[in-house]
């Protein structure tokens, strides 16, 4: 029981990137970055960099 309470601490302290759960989601479809901007309306290096964790959700605009 401590051992899922400690998991749950070390989440609030360092919270997984948003691209990792965006690109757990386009692994489920198994659609290309490139079919992905389409679909969103938005720039493929704009979707690259969050998927590579070197964006945040913020500076995407019309993308999300």
């Amino acid at each position: 029981m401590k051992e899922i309470a400690k998991d749950r601490v070390n989440l609030f302290r360092n919270p997984p990137h948003p691209g990792e759960r965006v690109q757990k989601n386009m692994g489920e479809t198994s659609w290309s970055v490139t079919e992905k901007t389409a679909l969103l309306g938005c720039e493929h290096e704009n979707l690259s960099r969050l998927l590579n964790g070197k964006a945040g959700v913020r500076g995407l605009g019309k993308c999300i």
